[in-house]
């Protein structure tokens, strides 16, 4: 059996970059990663067919993104699928609220293939294994090059899979910041993503975001451009809007998470729990405080 730990990539804007080839497939955008997101065991023995158990939070989970990155492992390696997968994960952020819960556990259970197999695989590698898994699942579409290359505000630059992607960093200013993570409830990903209108604006407004990000990368920019990028595409709702306005006296910075009815918040900890009561006063759901991945570079 193998343990892995894996971090989340909270997407905040996004420009879809979709073709036939799923490793050119992907998205620009920018985003932020979030530590220990999901705890994954997995366990491989021989069998006469392949099998899947994929367990999430103590419930069996038919299909799904963990199902085809176990079939897109086997498809990819050319290895006989003779083996009984079973996987239990345990996710501690919120699930389809664009904390990029599906890429972190493409990646993990990957990452814990390879290991159990005694198959080597690099980072880069394993994480073209992924992000194929979730381009086909229609879970995602660039959040695991974000976790390949994670620390401080991540932008991909230029979209794909992690062997063709380009992915820069806007450096955290400061070490002792935590997230706050909240989320109303989920979001159908594959919905939203086949939703052609939303594409659409996401496209135009996904471009304009990403290329005036990389004219002025700071931390303030991102989230001023998050924001921006959440109200013109559309997907800001009112409840959301007036969180983030009363956040604002509190925080470093807030965003919506994309594509998901939440928000995130970067907070110097003695204002985390001020931060949690006003997003349970405005959205009547419970915060959490998560911390950052940083790249341990930081300005003194």
């Amino acid at each position: 059996m193998v343990k892995i730990v894996v971090p989340g990539g909270i997407s905040a804007i996004f420009e879809p970059c979709i073709c036939n080839n799923p490793i050119m497939s992907g998205a620009r955008g920018a985003g932020i990663g979030v530590r220990d997101a999901v705890e994954l065991e997995l366990e491989a023995k021989p069998s006469e067919k392949l099998e899947i158990q994929n367990i999430i939070n103590g419930e069996p989970v038919k299909g799904g993104v963990g199902e085809i990155a176990v079939r897109t492992f086997f498809e990819f390696l050319q290895l006989e699928p003779n083996y009984r997968v079973v996987i239990d994960q345990k996710i501690s952020i919120p699930i389809g609220s664009g904390f990029g819960t599906s890429a972190a556990s493409a990646l993990g259970i990957v990452l814990a293939l390879s290991r159990e197999l005694g198959v080597p695989l690099t980072t880069i590698q394993a994480g073209d294994i992924a992000h194929v898994a979730e381009i086909r699942a229609g879970s995602g579409l660039g959040t695991v090059s974000g976790l390949v290359y994670l620390g401080d505000i991540v932008i991909v630059a230029h979209p794909g899979a992690p062997s063709v992607c380009m992915v820069d960093r806007i450096p955290l200013e400061f070490p002792d910041l935590v997230l706050v993570v909240a989320s109303k409830g989920r979001v159908d990903t594959a919905k939203a993503l086949a939703d052609k209108g939303l594409i659409d604006r996401a496209y135009k407004f996904g471009k304009l975001a990403v290329e005036n990000l990389l004219k002025k990368p700071t931390m303030e920019n991102f989230f001023r451009i998050s924001r921006w990028f959440a109200e013109n595409v559309g997907l800001l709702t009112k409840s959301l809007s007036r969180t983030l306005d009363k956040l604002s006296r509190y925080v470093v910075g807030a965003a919506q998470a994309m594509i998901g009815d939440a928000v995130f918040a970067l907070v110097w900890k003695e204002d985390a729990e001020e931060v949690l009561k006003i997003i349970g006063e405005e959205l009547g759901v419970e915060g959490a405080i998560r911390y950052p991945v940083i790249s341990g570079m930081y300005y003194s």
